[in-house]
C-alpha cells in the first residue's frame, strides 16, 4: 500500500511535494527569495564546479538549489559540473574562457546578457561569533544565491569602492554581511587604497567608508569631496573610537552635517539591549529617504548634529534618533555627561540638481557588522531593512534591497527536500503523522470497545 501511495504521489506532485522539518527551516527559500524569484524575466544558469552525487560533500546545495529550479517559474536552471574532468564546463556555463574561479564553487550567469557572478564555498558555510562572543555556524546558502540571481537578472549593474587606509582593514572583515546585501543591490564592491593618495575613479557610483580608525589627511578629504561635488554617492558609518575627524567634517559641513566624538548613553531601561546603556533601541522618524522603517538597534554609538545654518539647496533627512533620556559623553568620558535629551544617530542629505549628490552619515558602524545583520529576531530585521534602505536611496533604486540573513545550523537537522524519491515523503510523512495517529485511534477504538463490554 505504501508503494502504491508512492507511485500515486510520484505521478501527481513529482519533485514539487517536499516537506522542510529541519529546526528554523534552514533547506526552504523564504519570502525574501520567492519575490526575487517571481520578478525573474531572464534566464539564469546556476553551475555549480563538482559532480553532483548522493554521497557529494556538497550534497545539501545541490538539494537547497532544487528549490530556485522548483520556484523559478522556468527561468532558473541548475547544473553540475567538475571543470577539471570537463574542460567544457566554463564555456558551458557561459564564463569567459579566462574567468579566474579560484576559491569559487559556483557561478550565477544571466544566459540573455552574459553577467555573471561567482560564489564562493566560504559564502554558503560560515562562522561567526554573535554579540555575547559565543562561536556560531550559519548557513548562508540563500543571501549567497538570492543576493547572486538579483546581481545579475534584476539590478542595475553599479560599483562601489570601500576606502580603506584609514584603519578600516581591522573592521572591514566584519562588514561582510553589509557589503553582500551592496553586492545584491547591483553593486561591484572594490577596495580602494584612498590613503595612498589614489583619485575616486570617474566609474564610483557609490564610496564606503566603514569604522575608519583615523581621520583622512587633507588630501585625501578634498577628493572625497571633489568626488561628492560631482554628484556622487557617500555613506560614511563610524564607530565610537577615541578618533575625531576635522578633515571629513570640512567635506561635510557643505551639507551641514558634522561627527561629532560623543558617545551616546542610554538611561531608559526598557530600551536597552541585553541590560547594556549603550546598546539600545532607537527609532527612525518617517522621511522622504527610508519609509518604513521604525526602529533600529544601535550600538556603541557616537552623536550625528545638524549644523546651522542649513545650507542652499539641501536637504537633510533625520534617519534615526534616540529617546529623550540619552546623554551624551564627550570624547567618551563619563564624568563630563551631558543633559538627557534626544540625540541623532543617522542622517543623510541630498542636494538637488543635474549634478545633485547623496550622502548618508551613521554614527554606529557596530549596528551594521556581522554578529548584528545575521541574527534572527526583530532588532536584526530592522538593522538589515535600514541598511537595504540606506544602499537603495543612495544607488537611486529605493525598495529594491534584500534583508535576507544567514539561519543558525542547530545540533540536528533533518532535511526532505525536493530531488528525493517520493518513498521518502511519505515514509517520513507515515513515520511521523500516520502510524502514530492510526496508533492512537487503534487505542481509542478498542478502549470504548472493552468499556461497551
Amino acid at each position: 500500500a505504501l508503494a502504491a501511495a508512492n507511485a500515486v504521489a510520484d505521478g501527481v506532485w513529482g519533485e514539487r511535494l517536499a516537506w522542510d522539518v529541519s529546526l528554523g527551516r534552514v533547506f526552504s527559500l523564504g519570502p525574501e527569495s520567492r519575490r526575487v524569484l517571481d520578478r525573474l524575466r531572464s534566464r539564469v544558469l546556476v553551475w555549480g564546479f563538482f559532480e553532483a552525487t548522493p554521497d557529494s560533500a556538497e550534497n545539501d546545495s545541490v538539494l537547497f538549489l532544487a528549490q530556485y529550479e522548483i520556484h523559478g517559474h522556468g527561468n532558473v536552471t541548475v547544473r553540475f559540473a567538475d571543470p577539471e574532468r570537463d574542460p567544457g564546463a566554463i564555456a558551458g556555463a557561459g564564463l569567459p574562457a579566462d574567468v579566474d574561479l579560484s576559491g569559487a564553487a559556483f557561478a550565477v550567469v544571466n544566459r540573455d546578457n552574459g553577467r555573471y557572478r561567482l560564489v564562493k564555498a566560504s559564502e554558503i558555510l560560515v562562522e561567526r561569533r554573535d554579540l555575547g562572543g559565543e562561536s556560531m555556524q550559519l548557513l548562508s546558502i540563500e543571501q549567497a544565491f538570492t543576493g547572486a540571481i538579483h546581481h545579475v537578472a534584476l539590478a542595475e549593474p553599479r560599483t562601489a569602492y570601500v576606502l580603506r587606509g584609514h584603519g578600516e582593514e581591522k573592521s572591514r572583515p566584519l562588514f561582510s554581511r553589509a557589503l553582500a546585501m551592496a553586492a545584491a543591490a547591483g553593486f561591484d564592491c572594490r577596495l580602494l587604497d584612498a590613503a595612498l593618495g589614489n583619485d575616486i575613479p570617474g566609474d564610483a557610483d557609490l564610496v564606503l567608508m566603514l569604522a575608519p580608525g583615523s581621520d583622512p589627511d587633507e588630501g585625501a578629504a578634498a577628493k572625497i569631496g571633489a568626488y561628492i561635488a560631482g554628484g556622487g554617492r557617500f555613506l560614511f558609518a563610524a564607530g565610537f573610537s577615541p578618533a575625531v575627524f576635522p578633515n571629513l567634517n570640512g567635506v561635510l559641513s557643505r551639507f551641514g552635517l558634522a561627527v561629532t566624538g560623543n558617545r551616546l548613553r542610554e538611561t531608559h531601561k526598557e530600551l536597552l539591549f541585553a541590560d547594556d546603556p549603550f546598546s539600545f533601541v532607537a527609532v527612525s522618524p518617517d522621511s522622504e529617504a527610508l519609509p518604513g522603517v521604525q526602529t533600529l538597534l544601535a550600538v556603541t554609538a557616537r552623536e550625528i548634529r545638524f549644523l546651522d545654518p542649513q545650507p542652499p539647496g539641501v536637504t537633510r533627512f533625520n534617519l534615526v534618533q534616540t529617546s529623550n533620556g540619552t546623554v551624551a559623553q564627550p570624547g567618551g568620558a563619563a564624568a563630563r555627561e551631558e543633559p538627557p535629551g534626544i540625540r541623532r544617530i543617522a542622517a543623510a542629505a541630498e542636494r538637488a540638481g543635474k549634478r545633485g549628490a547623496r550622502l548618508v552619515v551613521i554614527g554606529a558602524a557596530e549596528s551594521f557588522v556581522d554578529a548584528v545583520l545575521d541574527r534572527a529576531g526583530s532588532h536584526s530585521e530592522a538593522n538589515r531593512r535600514f541598511w537595504a534602505g540606506v544602499i537603495g536611496w543612495l544607488g537611486g533604486q529605493e525598495g529594491d534591497g534584500l534583508e535576507i540573513y544567514a539561519k543558525g545550523i542547530p545540533n540536528y537537522a533533518v532535511a526532505v527536500t525536493s530531488g528525493r524519491a517520493p518513498l521518502v515523503y511519505f515514509t517520513v510523512y507515515s513515520g511521523l503523522v500516520l502510524l502514530p495517529l492510526l496508533t492512537l485511534s487503534s487505542g481509542l477504538a478498542v478502549c470504548r470497545w472493552r468499556r461497551r463490554r
